[in-house]
This record gives C-alpha cells, structure tokens and sequence, in this order.
C-alpha cells in the first residue's frame, strides 16, 4: 500500500509539474492524519489547504469523524474541500466566476467575507451573499423588515470599491440552511461555496447542525471554510 501511494503521489507531482506549479512531495504516516496536515500547514505557513473527501448524503457519521473533518476544525488557514460530487473542469481553465459566500452574519463574517470578495475581484466574477433563516413563527417580526434588515447586512460586507471589479448580489431566505445554499448553488451555476466555520470546545457547531457536513457531501462545486481565529 505504502508502494502504491508513493507512486500515486509522484504522478500527481508530474502533472502539477506538467503545468508549471512548483511541487513538493511529502509522504504523512500517523494514526491522526488530521493533525498531521494541520501541523504541516503550519509550519510551511500555507495559506490553504485542499482536501478530497468521499463523504456521501445518510453517512454523517463518516464525515464527523473524518481527516476533512479534523481538518476543518483545526486548520488556521481556509480549507478547500472537493466533495465526491464535484465536477472536473472541461476546458481545463479552472476559475471562480461564480462564488456563493453563506453566512450567519457573525461578528466575524466581515473577515470572511472579505476572502470571498478577493476571490471573486480575482476571476472578475459575480459573489452571492447568502443568509438563510428558519421562516418566521406567528410571534415574530414583520418578514419583509427582516428581510430588509438582513439584506443591509449582507452589503455592508462588500466594500464599495468592490463593485468596480466585481458583481456582488445579496440573498435573504427562509428556509433549511443546507438545503438552500445547495438549491441557490445550482440556480446560479455557483463555482465554489464558502461557508464559516465555527468552533466549539468539541465539534464545529456548524457540524453538529449538520449545514457544512451536507454541503460538502452534496455540493456540485468546492466548498471552502473559514474558521474563526482564536478558538
């Protein structure tokens, strides 16, 4: 198996290297593979990380438990992760002309926001800003100021300067999180989601509701998180 994996490995470094990119190559035995990309990434002080998962819808389990998951909760920089759904490029030109940024609109979710508005200034593409809400009981405020308020919200993440290189839409729904962010991906041909990841003393609450780890299992296109510093 090791024999196996080392040429696998060095195939994949050839066709990096085939286009131009700079490889290097490092074999990682552990019985905590997570903790050993996350301290790998540390001390290269990468800026990312990509992962491939094979998580599957009605296996949660596997993806709770998983090195994506592990990976997730303690990485310090953004993780890429390219789900089991996730088409390859057909014109080998790889871009993010479509981004969807979801978010709960956390005292955070500027930082955040700013990563997707970069990449979305960098393709000279569109962002969607995405917040979904559980639809309103009878004792709650009136829906359209809700909405209203929460559109505002959304904006305010994108700095005016933005819109001279990108177009920036704000969403506000009802609904299931995970399921909306899927549907509102495949409506406007989204090219990466990029969600907010928090923390808790065990698990990314996010995990525990069950958003990130169906929309990794589900997404049609990468799904980059972002975590909280500090925690």
């Amino acid at each position: 198996m090791r024999r196996a994996s080392s040429e696998s490995l060095r195939r994949l470094a050839n066709d990096f290297s085939s286009s131009g990119v700079l490889v290097e190559t490092q074999m990682l035995e552990s019985r905590d593979p997570a903790a050993s990309i996350v301290s790998l990434a540390e001390g290269q002080d990468s800026d990312l990380i990509i992962l491939g998962t094979h998580a599957r819808r009605g296996l949660i389990k596997l993806i709770l438990g998983s090195c994506a998951e592990g990976v997730i909760r303690h990485a310090a920089c953004p993780v890429l992760t390219v789900g089991p759904n996730v088409k390859e490029p057909t014109d080998g030109d790889f871009s993010f002309d479509s981004i969807i940024f979801a978010t709960d609109l956390a005292p955070d979710a500027a930082r955040k926001a700013a990563l997707a508005v970069a990449l979305a200034q960098d393709s000279l593409g569109k962002i969607y800003l995405c917040h979904f809400m559980q639809h309103p009981g009878r004792t709650s405020p009136d829906a359209s100021a809700q909405r209203l308020k929460f559109e505002a919200a959304l904006e305010k993440l994108v700095p005016a300067l933005s819109y001279d290189w990108c177009y920036s839409n704000c969403i506000v729904e009802y609904g299931e999180a995970a399921s909306r962010i899927l549907d509102t991906a495949k409506r406007v041909k989204a090219e990466l989601i990029v969600l907010g990841a928090k923390k808790g003393p065990r698990l990314l609450t996010r995990f525990e509701d069950g958003i990130v780890s169906n929309v990794l299992a589900l997404a049609e296109c990468p799904v980059m998180t972002i975590g909280s510093p500090g925690i």
